[in-house]
């Protein structure tokens, strides 16, 4: 895949894992003796409706990466939000407005989040599901990219912002002709 490829894909997916029960010998007798929980493993958060509010920033927010303004972008990061896509992590809205936003989203375009899907409670909510999106590659055919996303929103005063975001790209690099 090319390298400006992984700069632009927009929101991914965290795996949840569930603990094992385990067995062990008691000491002094050589009994076996069940450690095991009693209680079931903890379920994944309840997907449920978010607020008005967040519903309608995380929209805004993917129509901003339809626009040509990395600063229409940048100012849904917290300062201090992180994203993580492949093998890079961007670290502050800055950074992630230099280094990822600014590089991809003039080749971006068509930007389209379905699957939407929100859990948490309170002040921090989880957002996640899929996207298709088309780049534009300077003496390349247009590619047709989609994946995953997860994104945790956190409200800062008023407003809800993109704290932490992660993008997994499934479409398959293209073979070297």
């Amino acid at each position: 895949m090319s390298r400006a490829l992984r700069f632009v894909t927009i929101p991914g997916l965290m795996a949840l894992a569930l603990a094992g029960c385990t067995e062990k010998k008691a000491a002094d007798t050589g009994a076996a003796m069940d450690t095991s929980m009693a209680a079931t493993p903890p379920a994944a958060p309840a997907t449920q409706a978010p607020p008005a509010e967040l519903r309608s920033r995380s929209d805004a927010f993917g129509a901003a990466w339809n626009q040509e303004s990395p600063a229409a972008v940048a100012v849904f990061f917290t300062n201090d939000a992180v994203v993580h896509y492949g093998d890079s992590t961007y670290t502050g809205r800055a950074d992630i407005s230099k280094r990822w936003v600014a590089p991809g989203l003039p080749r971006l375009s068509d930007l389209k989040i379905t699957d939407q899907a929100f859990s948490g409670s309170g002040d921090t909510m989880t957002e996640t599901g899929s996207f298709t999106e088309t780049m534009t590659m300077p003496k390349q055919k247009t590619v047709q990219n989609s994946g995953t996303y997860t994104t945790t929103w956190t409200r800062v005063g008023a407003d809800w912002m993109v704290k932490e975001m992660t993008v997994h790209n499934t479409t398959a690099a293209p073979s070297a002709s």
